[in-house]
């Protein structure tokens, strides 16, 4: 929930010639709609398992290219049961943002975060329990851009 996921992912492909996904992209593609008209259409249990498919299917295609790989994670990714099984193998990262950066950032996108709450305290806790989930199943947390670098050098052997 804007932490940076997808500019983080897209900056460190290019920066370490990684594969990179996005399930949201995907999800848009593959549903030929955007996540907020999923949401309109058909309410959050469709999209989680439409995400849920997507992850599935970027999964198997990043395992099929036998190179390092990175992927941004929706931000409900881990409110969905099924899509914790599915870390199995991978080295879960979680992007330790400050609320209030996350704040200022769904200022600026607020249309784009279907929920995402107005009010400062619902915003705060939903904030809250999703850092819960990924702190709980990431295998490293960084907490800001160069700690998020050096980490990706580090897992994927680049020498300086």
């Amino acid at each position: 929930m804007a932490a940076g996921k997808s500019y983080f992912s897209q900056e460190a492909a290019k920066k370490y010639n990684l594969s990179a996904f996005d399930i949201d992209d995907f999800t848009e593609s593959k549903a030929g709609i955007s996540i907020n008209e999923i949401f309109k259409i058909s309410g959050e249990p469709a999209f989680r398992k439409l995400e849920h498919q997507a992850f599935s299917e970027i999964l198997k295609k990043a395992r099929l290219s036998k190179t390092h790989f990175i992927i941004a994670a929706g931000g409900g990714l881990l409110t969905y049961e099924p899509n914790i099984a599915l870390l199995e193998g991978l080295t879960p990262i979680f992007i330790d943002t400050p609320f209030d950066i996350i704040k200022e950032r769904l200022k600026a996108g607020r249309e784009q975060r279907p929920l995402a709450p107005d009010e400062e305290n619902e915003l705060k806790k939903h904030w809250q329990t999703r850092r819960k989930n990924y702190i709980k199943y990431s295998k490293y947390i960084v907490a800001c851009e160069k700690d998020f670098y050096n980490l990706i050098e580090s897992l994927i052997g680049v020498t300086k």
